[in-house]
């Protein structure tokens, strides 16, 4: 399953949907230089990505800001 469907397919209300589509997005635009798409790479992080977001949304989190994961140093 593609990771944008994950998040389009959650069984949360629209705006919560939303919020977490707006996350990804955001989040990705800021990932997506710094992987590589070789062999598959950039899908399958960009999967777990959407997975880090729901699991967050989960657990009752739905603020944009705080769904999207920050940079490790």
């Amino acid at each position: 399953m593609k990771a944008r469907a994950l998040i389009d397919g959650a069984s949360f209300g629209p705006e919560t949907v939303e919020a977490m589509r707006q996350a990804f997005d955001e989040a990705w635009g800021r990932i997506a230089p710094v992987v590589s798409d070789v062999l598959g790479e950039g899908e399958a992080a960009r999967k777990r990505l959407a997975e880090a977001v729901l699991r967050v949304t989960t657990e009752g989190n739905t603020n944009v800001a705080a769904l999207k994961p920050t940079p490790s140093t």
